[in-house]
């Protein structure tokens, strides 16, 4: 996958970030790749994306709303409840 992720194909970087994410538990490598995937337009990373951003300490709530955005602009399921807790959290932090 890497060769194809390196020149921009999304599906492949969306591969290689779930490698990282499931396969090596690396979550810092995992949430590059799923975001390099989503600026691509790959909406299942891009969901992924937001839910890792909502996890950081602290949550990084400007990327979340970002990534929730089109993963919502790809009608991924859950991309609706995940842009809902990003925008409470904006207004509670």
């Amino acid at each position: 996958y890497m060769p194809f992720a390196l020149m921009g194909d999304s599906a492949a970087q969306y591969e290689i970030a779930e490698i990282w994410r499931l396969h090596y538990k690396c979550k810092s490598l995992a949430y590059h790749w799923h975001c390099k995937s989503a600026k691509g337009g790959h909406h299942k990373a891009a969901m992924n994306a937001a839910f890792m951003a909502l996890t950081f300490q602290p949550p990084d709530y400007a990327s979340a709303l970002k990534w929730a955005e089109i993963a919502i602009a790809g009608d991924m399921e859950g991309a609706k409840l995940v842009h809902k807790i990003v925008l409470r959290g904006t207004t509670c932090a």
